[in-house]
């Protein structure tokens, strides 16, 4: 009976908690969201931040079906790459290093060509095995040469959650963020093909990070710029998720466009409250 008694309790502290951080999280979330990331990360990296993928998949392995998660962008100047082959793409590598970079496709696939068959899983609970082609991630660090002072390196992509998902929770361009070190995993890579063909649309085109210690969350489709910072800034709505969120571009124009209809209706307000003195005066 006692032992009984203890395992209820234990089931009750449990809902309890749940409930609570439940409401808590729905309420603020991005406190929440920074709180538990305090706990887990420093958790997460001392356990496992110095770990490297070794998945050695064969081919015959490979997923017949690869699912997909989100939608590609739908801005003009994406469609219109996309058309052309994304031919006219380019990568652009600034932020805190000694070489800044402009990287055609060309150019990338010009580079040493890495090829990896590796599980790709996702927080959703379900994984899929692909082959990736792609540069190092590495080696173009090397190339653009990071400051000493240099932590983290930051994905943003082409990707508008504003237009290209329907029930996005914020407006504005989908980025990630990964540590340094991460760069040094041999398949930490740029992958602009998947299962020896280009890389498709559905799944990142024209190019797709790939960390293969990571969930799949982390690792940022049609990436359109990558910069090296010292520190995560804090007017990111995620800093990460492990590494992930939306730059609210359009969140401070809509707050500029709110400022200007509060000036419009008291300017209106204003005429009004003039306009029924000289009624009066008449």
């Amino acid at each position: 009976m006692r032992a009984l008694s203890i395992w209820l309790a234990g089931l009750a502290g449990v809902v309890i908690i749940h409930v609570v951080t439940t409401i808590c999280s729905r309420r603020r979330p991005r406190f929440v969201q920074k709180a538990t990331q305090s706990i887990t990360d420093p958790l997460r990296t001392l356990l496992f931040g110095h770990e490297t993928s070794a998945q050695h998949y064969s081919y015959a392995d490979i997923s017949p079906y690869f699912w997909v998660n989100g939608r590609p962008p739908k801005e003009k100047s994406y469609l219109a790459m996309a058309r052309d082959g994304f031919a006219n793409y380019s990568l652009e590598v600034g932020g805190l290093i000694k070489r800044p970079l402009h990287l055609t496709l060309l150019d990338l696939r010009a580079m040493p060509k890495r090829n990896q068959v590796t599980k790709h899983c996702c927080i959703q609970g379900w994984s899929g095995i692909a082959q990736w082609g792609g540069v190092s991630l590495h080696h173009i660090v090397q190339l653009c040469q990071p400051l000493p002072s240099a932590r983290y390196i930051v994905f943003y992509a082409l990707d508008n959650k504003s237009t290209s998902e329907p029930h996005a929770q914020g407006p504005g361009y989908f980025y990630g963020t990964i540590r340094l070190e991460l760069a040094e995993d041999p398949q930490t890579i740029l992958a602009y093909e998947m299962n020896g063909q280009p890389l498709p649309i559905v799944h990142g085109a024209p190019l797709r990070l790939r960390v293969e210690t990571q969930l799949g969350f982390t690792m940022v489709k049609y990436i359109r710029a990558i910069r090296v910072h010292r520190r995560l800034q804090k007017h990111w709505l995620g800093p990460r998720w492990l590494a992930g969120g939306l730059i609210s571009i359009s969140a401070r124009k809509r707050a500029s466009d709110l400022r200007g209809v509060a000036v419009r209706r008291r300017e209106q307000r204003q005429r009004l409250i003039e306009a029924a003195s000289e009624e009066n005066r008449l």
